[in-house]
């Protein structure tokens, strides 16, 4: 059973690192004449911007910002 130890622990790591990809930090809705979108920051430091106007692409960026 020692033999798939490592992947096991790769696994949890994964995991762990997915369930904190999912954990939001932070949602800021920002309307003004010109521009509509919500901006959810999460606990991994992915940023995605998701815009009302369903014919423009969300945006994500990943790290601090």
């Amino acid at each position: 059973m020692t033999q798939y130890l490592d992947a096991v622990l790769n696994g949890k790591k994964r995991l762990s690192e997915e369930k904190i990809d999912k954990l939001p930090t932070s949602l800021y809705r920002h309307k003004t004449k010109d521009e509509d979108y919500w901006l959810t920051r999460f606990a991994s430091g992915r940023t995605v911007k998701e815009f009302a106007d369903k014919r423009k692409k969300n945006e994500v960026t990943y790290g601090e910002s």
